[in-house]
């Protein structure tokens, strides 16, 4: 009898708020599925163009979030977030 090699399972990326601990949502790679707990926004550093979450019930941000994630939100929720674009130069 053959044993059946077990599949890999992969634990939901969970996103608590840093200052007020809440549940902000849960992300599941392989699925692409996003469980939303609470009102979450994006915010996006100037310089650097990294996205973070951000808690709408206190404001709080969290680390810096995976851009796979980031492009999930933008197409299924329409959260936005700006992109850093090079800065344009001046015409002499």
């Amino acid at each position: 009898m053959a044993s059946e090699t077990p599949k890999p399972r992969f634990r939901p990326n969970h996103y608590v708020c840093p200052s007020c601990h809440l549940y902000l949502l849960a992300w599941d790679p392989p699925t692409q599925t996003i469980d939303m707990f609470h009102k979450v926004g994006l915010w996006a550093d100037f310089w650097t163009g990294h996205v973070r979450l951000v808690c709408q019930y206190c404001l709080g941000a969290t680390d810096v979030i995976p851009e796979q994630l980031v492009a999930l939100l933008r197409q299924r929720y329409g959260l936005y977030a700006p992109t850093v674009e090079p800065p344009r130069r001046a015409r002499a």
